[in-house]
């Protein structure tokens, strides 16, 4: 939000909770995909392609950083150990190509009335920056287990918790597990 503080779904008892309330992205995995995009004389894409409500900077990874968040498990914020789980990476549907500033779909047949233009495997699948992660970032690319997943494209990781009415602010510190190792993230 422009405060730069996220407050939980979770507080409004009335609504129905989203199934995964965060997503969580970071600027070295955002890099990567423009490098790729720049080799292919394509333009940059932003992160709000990707619509995370928590984008973390200053991850690693044994000296790769870029995607270091598809092996995470938890998220603890340090001082008051607001626990995050990291649930599922994130399959992509056709938002990352439409230009958040002006609604403009980019590449791809627009006109179609092909029920799966909606999703990543359909005519949208030829738009950047689809296109480009589907060369690298699909479920079978990944070694994703489920079978559904084979020809999902993903980015970013989706996240759950359970502390009603947290809020998480720009800046705040969180310790990350993963497989066997552990790091600090802000």
């Amino acid at each position: 939000s422009p405060t730069g503080a996220f407050r939980s779904f979770f507080t409004f008892p009335n609504r129905r909770r989203p199934r995964f309330p965060l997503l969580v992205a970071s600027t070295e995995s955002l890099a990567d995909l423009n490098a790729r995009l720049k080799k292919k004389q394509a333009p940059p894409v932003p992160m709000d392609r990707f619509r995370p409500n928590l984008v973390v900077a200053g991850v690693t990874k044994e000296g790769n950083a870029p995607f270091a968040e598809d092996a995470w498990k938890t998220m603890t914020r340090a001082g008051d150990r607001l626990a995050l789980t990291v649930a599922k990476p994130c399959s992509r549907c056709k938002m990352p190509t439409i230009d958040q500033a002006t609604g403009e779909p980019d590449g791809g047949d627009a006109t179609t009335d092909d029920a799966t233009a909606d999703e990543g495997g359909g005519p949208r699948a030829l738009a950047e920056p689809t296109a480009t992660l589907k060369e690298y970032r699909t479920g079978a690319a990944l070694k994703l287990k489920n079978p559904k997943w084979r020809q999902e494209v993903f980015f970013g990781q989706n996240i759950t918790h359970a502390s009603p009415g947290a809020e998480i602010n720009v800046g705040d510190t969180f310790y990350v597990r993963s497989k066997g190792r552990s790091c600090a993230i802000s």
